[in-house]
């Protein structure tokens, strides 16, 4: 099966706001299980290395098509980070 970068950040996303919006108290589902068991970590996605800014300075920065595919998630993934975690939690976050 070929590497698919977009469905990986997809996948790492999901398992990630499972992760962040799970009260802790409530017990996981099966389906939970599975989201979270589909996270692989970042490596190869060379995207997640961009600010989170716009299009426009991804391009300057030098980004290539493949990784302005990956744009939008990208920002979504910055976006969930910043709404659950508090600045210094986020930055250790996005400097790991």
């Amino acid at each position: 099966m070929a590497y698919n970068a977009f469905q990986k950040l997809t996948d790492n996303i999901s398992a990630i706001r499972l992760a962040l919006e799970w009260d802790k108290k409530t017990r996981l589902h099966e389906t939970d299980m599975v989201t979270l068991r589909k996270y692989s970590g970042f490596g190869g996605i060379k995207a997640i290395l961009y600010p989170p800014t716009t299009l426009e300075q991804w391009v300057k920065l030098g980004a290539t098509d493949n990784d302005l595919r990956l744009f939008l998630g990208i920002r979504e993934l910055h976006e969930l980070l910043q709404n659950h975690l508090d600045s210094k939690q986020y930055r250790e976050a996005v400097q790991s």
